[in-house]
């Protein structure tokens, strides 16, 4: 059947192809290699439509034979020539075999792009028997990948197309294939609908060649009919001619009469030339009667074989009949078959299950319950009947009885819940879902409404409501000291209204939680006696986010003052190296199982009245970015390669470094923690420092805020809707 039309196509463009040939016949080579001569003697150039003429027929010789890959090739040649030609017609067809080639070969995924292709092209044509025939091949391409839904959708084209047409192998082809379709489904109801089509197209073309085999018996009747008056036309003029001969010899005789005193010598001669005629006429005579009776057997033989033959044919269009009646019957008895499965399968889930069952009339009477709904309410069948016959009884609330009307009329599914009391006086709460069930002109002929109990899931509701009330509670009693915490950790953090006063400069600071594990720090080292400005920064990272990272934030910025402010001390890797020491110990590191720390990068910068700025950098695990403004060109200086706090892997650690630079005005610093750079997008990749090095590069030379946006909006380009994975934090500064 998947063969059927692309035959079809195949004979519709003046080829047929073997589609079982297995190996390329000698003659075959030869046929390629003639070809190939003549695509050599053409000139390519102008004649582009004559090489890609070769080029199919070379691609079909090798389709013949099984050879799919070179047939692809040359099909594939002779498609790019046709395709800057414009022939669109040319293009159509060639999409249509190599849709065709694929199929064959089982790439259906590419077969359908192929006769996609053709589909396109052949929608500018009105070759409407083309339409059908690729719709049908997308159909069939469908059905192997099994999109159902897309493959009826074609066939429906298809049908509608051949139907104009009025081709009825095509649409016997079509309706086949809805039958394997509906039969892959499992719809047996549009199975059988589609198989009688099917028997009724066939059976049309059953009678047009039984017509075709009664014409053709008639021209023979008709020639053997010509040839007996043909044959009796001669049989005639033979005995015209033996006629005319008597007179002839009549006309002799009575000559020698009048000759006889003349030569009567010749009389013999005379009377034994008339005995010879005499005869010649009597074996006429006897030919004459064989050829009609040869004739006449001839006719009455053929005319027994023609009814013989007749008599045949209709007996095979009986048993052809009767092998589809039996076909029909056949399908109607599995269809029938599996129907009562169902309703078994329906009867023992009905019997089965835990909700009650009842089955009304279009009127609401009841006509049958299951065993359930007897343990449910504690009512047999008959009870129900004599207290309540219908589904609308003397207790139904008016808002259950409104909605029972509205399925009735409205011949849809409805639901409500009922509170009952059964027949042991228990209450219970019942979800009931009410169904029509229509017949074919539309008219209900029963309802069903089954019955679930839901009052242990109310209940339960109830209580999850309850808990639920009672979490809501802790939660907000939660939130409220988590943003109490907040307030404590943002009163800890310096004021940079100060700190703006002196640096052109910008701060992205957003914590993942309401309370953040990165903070910023910084203190002025000034006083009267210089005569220049000297700062500390520093971007911290804690071990980890929200609450237990505040706590390490709170720790880090105490031990920061401490050292800077109360010891005076303004070395950045002394800085440190000193925090590290008192994370330890404060933690109890070395005695616990405590290994949080932090990451951080931090600058000791003076800028003196001369405008000239020192920087001394070191960090933990983190960088500093530096853009000269001179060479226009962005630096990394890194940090030390191990944290502050924690206990370490090796006894004695290398020393924090640090790095002294001298920068001018116009140069920017930026600090960093890896909140950004960890970020992943929705495809789990992160945003990278590779990434950040060349935005910074990019976007060094704006004014300070306009760089804080951008960095933001390349933020929310990279994450979309991604959650945030850690706090962020940055701080630029442009000298």
């Amino acid at each position: 059947m998947k063969y059927v039309l692309l035959t079809l196509v195949m004979i519709a463009s003046g080829t047929y192809i073997n589609l079982f040939a297995q190996n390329l016949p000698i003659a075959e080579e030869g046929k390629i290699n003639k070809l190939k001569q003549e695509i050599q003697q053409i000139d390519a150039a102008t004649n582009q439509a004559k090489l890609a003429e070769l080029k199919s027929k070379i691609a079909f010789i090798y389709w013949e034979n099984n050879s799919y890959d070179l047939a692809i090739s040359n099909f594939g040649d002779a498609l790019k020539i046709n395709n800057k030609l414009d022939n669109k017609n040319a293009q159509a067809k060639i999409n249509g075999y190599l849709g065709a080639i694929y199929f064959d070969k089982g790439d259906y995924k590419t077969a359908l792009d192929y006769f996609q292709d053709a589909q396109k092209e052949l929608k500018r044509s009105n070759n409407k028997y083309e339409q059908a025939t690729v719709s049908l091949n997308i159909a069939q391409t469908y059905v192997e990948l099994k999109q159902y839904e897309k493959a009826l959708k074609n066939l429906e084209n298809s049908e509608e197309l051949a139907s104009e047409l009025y081709n009825i192998n095509l649409l016997k082809s079509i309706t086949l294939e809805f039958v394997e379709i509906y039969k892959r489904k499992g719809d047996l109801e549009k199975q059988a609908e589609y198989y009688q089509k099917y028997q009724t197209y066939d059976k049309h073309i059953r009678n047009e060649t039984a017509k075709d085999e009664l014409n053709k018996s008639k021209s023979q009747i008709d020639s053997m009919r010509s040839e007996k008056d043909r044959t009796l036309r001669v049989l005639h003029y033979s005995q015209q001619e033996i006629h005319e001969q008597d007179s002839l010899i009549a006309l002799k005789s009575d000559s020698l009469t009048i000759a006889m005193k003349v030569a009567k010598s010749q009389e013999l001669q005379i009377k034994l030339n008339d005995l010879k005629i005499k005869q010649q006429k009597t074996a006429s005579d006897k030919n004459r009667l064989l050829i009609v009776f040869l004739l006449s057997t001839f006719i009455g033989t053929s005319a027994l074989v023609v009814l013989l033959f007749i008599m045949n044919r209709r007996k095979q269009k009986t048993n052809k009949l009767l092998a589809a009646k039996n076909t029909q019957i056949k399908s109607q008895a599995e269809i029938l078959s599996s129907q009562n499965l169902e309703l078994r399968k329906l009867s023992i889930v009905a019997a089965k299950t835990d909700n009650a069952i009842l089955i009304m009339d279009s009127k609401g009477n009841f006509e049958w319950v299951n065993e359930s709904f007897t343990r449910i309410f504690g009512k047999t069948f008959n009870e129900l009947v004599i207290s309540t016959p219908n589904i609308i009884g003397p207790n139904t609330p008016a808002r259950v009885v409104q909605i029972i009307h509205h399925c009735i009329e409205q011949k849809e599914t409805v639901f409500y819940d009922l509170h009952v009391t059964t027949a042991k006086n228990k209450d219970l709460t019942v979800h009931v879902t009410l169904t029509p069930i229509l017949s074919k002109n539309n008219e209900i002929e029963k309802l069903v409404a089954i019955d679930a109990d839901i009052t242990d899931i109310l209940k339960a509701n109830l209580q999850i409501e309850k808990q639920n009330e009672i979490l809501e509670l802790q939660n907000q009693h939660i939130k409220s000291s988590i943003q109490y915490a907040k307030n404590i950790q943002t009163a800890s953090l310096p004021n940079l209204v100060k700190f703006h006063k002196h640096f052109d400069s910008f701060l992205i600071y957003k914590p993942k939680d309401i309370v953040s594990g990165d903070f910023y720090w910084l203190t002025n080292l000034s006083d009267d006696s210089n005569d220049c400005n000297r700062f500390i920064i520093t971007i911290v990272d804690c071990t980890g986010h929200g609450v237990p990272g505040a706590f390490m934030s709170l720790i880090g910025i105490q031990l920061l003052n401490e050292i800077t402010i109360e010891k005076k001390n303004q070395n950045p890797a002394e800085i440190i190296h000193l925090l590290d020491q008192k994370i330890i110990t404060s933690l109890s590191q070395k005695t616990s199982e405590n290994n949080d720390g932090m990451d951080l990068a931090m600058i000791w910068v003076e800028i003196t009245d001369s405008k000239k700025v020192k920087l001394i950098f070191a960090g933990a695990k983190r960088p500093l970015y530096v853009y000269k403004s001179q060479t226009q060109r962005l630096e990394t200086i890194r940090g030390s390669r191990r944290s502050v706090g924690g206990i370490k892997k090796t006894t004695q650690e290398a020393a924090f470094e640090q790095n002294t630079l001298e920068l001018t005005t116009g140069d920017c610093i930026y600090l960093t923690s890896d909140g950004l750079t960890d970020q992943p997008n929705p495809q789990r990749i992160r945003f990278g420092s590779t990434q950040l090095v060349q935005l910074l590069q990019q976007i060094a030379q704006d004014p300070m805020e306009l760089q804080k946006q951008k960095i933001l909006n390349a933020y929310h380009a990279h994450t979309l809707d991604t959650p945030q994975r850690d706090d962020i934090t940055m701080m630029a500064i442009r000298f």
